[in-house]
């Protein structure tokens, strides 16, 4: 499908009935509501959003008021296009339709050095500090996208 990705924020464990909602009711709308499972819950990965690759913008209208929906990701000038680079990343942690998640007992510990090897932050290097809580990994989602916006503006005033 051509188009492309935006972060949609979703009411308080709603992601997967928008997405289902979405999916039947909105054809020419891709979702993507990544999950993970934890103690054999299936769980968002990103609680309370999910992805959509919309090709006419004229579908906003439909998927904002979409019951579940809060609000399409944005800043002043309109919704924030999500770069295919992250949707690919987190899609290449999945095993079995499920992304993959380091867990504490993983063999890494506080303070080992660790190097990333893919994805948007390929070649990054970091001191590891423990898993993720599920509000952490949304704010560094929601941080990475805004960053992502400003260099693009950054390179469109050029």
């Amino acid at each position: 499908m051509v188009g492309k990705w935006f972060l949609i924020n979703t009411k308080p464990r709603k992601e997967f009935q928008v997405e289902n909602i979405l999916r039947i009711n909105l054809d020419k709308v891709e979702v993507y509501c990544p999950k993970y499972v934890k103690k054999d819950n299936v769980r968002a990965f990103f609680p309370n959003y999910l992805f959509i690759k919309i090709e006419d913008e004229k579908l906003f209208h439909t998927v904002k008021y979409t019951p579940g929906v809060r609000k399409i990701i944005g800043n002043g000038k309109g919704p924030v296009i999500v770069p295919e680079k992250i949707i690919y990343a987190i899609k290449n942690r999945e095993e079995d339709g499920y992304v993959k998640v380091v867990r504490k007992n993983s063999g890494l510990r506080r303070g080992d050095k660790v190097k990333i090897e893919e994805g948007p932050f390929d070649g990054v290097e970091g001191i590891f500090q423990e898993e993720l809580r599920d509000s952490e990994r949304v704010k560094i989602l929601v941080s990475l996208l805004l960053v992502e916006t400003k260099k693009e503006y950054i390179n469109k005033v050029k």
